[in-house]
């Protein structure tokens, strides 16, 4: 139950425009635009390719792809071991819980596991999470965890016409189903309504809401959502307060066994098969980054002799032309870039 005045001051978010489902995916698309890609638009065009020093001036942006690259798997590498120290956990928590009574030792076992458990999930490297609350791998986007409210869904009360209000981690919004409006137009109007807050809004099947929210959203919310109707899909007068069905296993899950839950073993077991699929999904991702930094390095690091006959042919030939050819490596943003991996932290 909210407190009195518990929402004031809150940012209300209200559809009032019906927007294509596509609108959703600018919030995907401008963070998915890299440094790099940046760089490479850039400095295309800039140098012509058929001169020695044309492809020489290319190397601070090849570091700087190579960077990024040796990030990401570094950080895949991480978020293996981490999700087979998670496995481990669960694996010790498991035989605490199949003894018949919880005593004192066996308590304090489950909990040293639970915090060794969520220190994984809160692991960081380059100032990333390693993995998000469903011991998925960062993938330096986006990453959502996604759930279900309890009936709220599109096919429910279809001849009704209701205004329905959620308040859900810090933010109010507020769904007006319209019975005349065709039901993508009430999609669309809904996915529009939950982009603006860097949300996620799919549906299922049968008309079912599937709202994924930022995973760093998710860390600091209790997943409760309050929830007022107008006595159709929801009641009237007071919002009722309900708990959000995770389409996924996540970190809460586990934290929250204990051997008074009756469903601790179907947990344990759907948790288990969650961390293998993750952490094959993992072993696949490090082969490709494995191929892609092994071609870099090679790239970066080797130089023909060939080329370095030309470069210096063409020095003898046109010093002041080789210099430019240089230097324009590092003036524009690729120049910007090096100098700045380069520079010795302060």
């Amino acid at each position: 139950m909210l407190r009195p005045g518990a929402l004031n001051g809150v940012r209300t978010q209200t559809a009032t425009r019906p927007s294509s489902v596509g609108k959703n995916s600018r919030v995907a698309k401008n963070a998915a635009v890299s440094q790099v890609g940046g760089v490479a638009s850039v400095h295309a065009g800039l140098l012509p390719s058929a001169l020695p020093f044309g492809d020489f001036s290319q190397r601070p942006r090849l570091l700087g792809e190579m960077t990024d690259t040796h990030a990401v798997f570094s950080s895949l590498t991480v978020a293996s071991s981490l999700i087979k120290n998670v496995a481990r956990g669960l694996g010790s928590i498991e035989r605490c819980l199949s003894h018949e009574t919880m005593t004192p030792e066996l308590a304090n076992k489950m909990d040293m596991e639970k915090i060794a458990i969520n220190e994984c999930v809160n692991t960081k490297v380059f100032g990333r999470y390693v993995l998000d609350s469903t011991f998925h791998p960062s993938t330096g986007l986006i990453d959502y965890v996604r759930f279900t409210i309890p009936g709220l869904s599109l096919s429910r009360h279809e001849l009704d016409s209701e205004v329905v209000t959620l308040y859900l981690a810090n933010r109010l919004f507020t769904l007006r189903f319209e019975r005349t409006e065709r039901t993508e137009d009430k999609k669309s109007r809904f996915v529009y309504l939950f982009g603006l807050d860097n949300f996620e809004l799919t549906f299922k099947e049968n008309g079912d809401f599937v709202i994924g929210v930022p995973d760093e959203v998710w860390r600091t919310w209790d997943g409760q959502v309050a929830i007022l109707g107008e006595g159709k899909r929801y009641a009237q007068g007071q919002p009722i307060q309900v708990g959000v069905l995770t389409e996924s296993v996540t970190v809460e899950d586990v934290l929250g066994l204990s051997l008074a839950d009756e469903s601790r073993v179907a947990v344990v077991r759907r948790t288990e098969e969650h961390l293998a699929n993750r952490f094959a999904l993992v072993g696949d991702m490090i082969a490709q980054n494995s191929e892609k930094v092994s071609l870099l390095s090679d790239r970066f690091s080797r130089l023909d002799e060939q080329d370095v006959r030309d470069m210096v042919a063409q020095f003898n030939e046109n010093p002041a032309q080789a210099m430019f050819e240089i230097s324009m490596g590092y003036r524009n943003a690729s120049g910007y870039l090096i100098r700045n991996l380069l520079a010795p932290e302060k």
